[in-house]
């Protein structure tokens, strides 16, 4: 095939022009208010996949008078903007985070809360900080482009006893089933 000038030229103008960067998917939160101060976010029941963005834990957020407690951020740094954004606008802010347990769909959100203390049980900490890099790999192969900008994020600070934050008293359970630490909570706010 035998160019023309014409399209030679326009061929090199054309490698010349920038090239968009792709804009990460967005997500299009539903909360559900279950009670006058417990916001629910119900995600795909589904298996991590890139139609769902990896969106398939189920988020709770407690408000307090000094911002939302949010338990557990979602799997990508662009989920958990997300949130961070509803709690700072609907929320006055955000207070502290749980996790629940280690694995990503629960944690890999939480570098949108840098600022902000990052709870969880002592081994869901171990297992976040053994596993970060092979999860994180494994969902950049899965999620594309919906993990762009995700770092692994572990929790910072190990939950020991009940808890107190932002005024809300929460009772805290060890367990382990789904996996070796899995933290459980019970609102001490009486409903109203």
């Amino acid at each position: 095939m035998i160019l023309t000038r014409r399209q030679t030229l326009m061929g090199a103008v054309a490698a010349l022009l920038p090239v968009p960067a792709l804009a990460a998917p967005e997500y299009r939160l539903k909360p559900k208010l279950v009670t006058d101060d417990v916001w629910l976010f119900e995600e795909a029941q589904d298996s991590i996949a890139r139609g769902n963005g990896g969106a398939i834990c189920s988020i709770v957020l407690l408000e307090t008078p000094q911002g939302a407690i949010v338990v557990d951020t979602g799997g990508t740094a662009c989920h958990g903007a997300a949130l961070r954004a509803f709690a700072d606008q609907r929320l006055g802010g955000v207070v502290a985070l749980l996790n629940t347990h280690h694995h990503p769909d629960h944690w890999f959100g939480n570098q949108a809360f840098l600022d902000r203390p990052i709870h969880a049980l002592p081994g869901t900490i171990a297992a976040q900080r053994a596993g970060a890099q092979a999860l994180s790999d494994g969902l950049y192969r899965i999620l594309g482009s919906w993990m762009q900008g995700t770092a692994p994020l572990p929790a910072t600070t190990p939950v020991a006893g009940d808890l107190t934050i932002g005024g809300r008293g929460l009772t805290v359970m060890a367990l382990s089933g789904h996996t070796q630490a899995d933290l459980a909570l019970i609102d001490r706010r009486p409903a109203r």
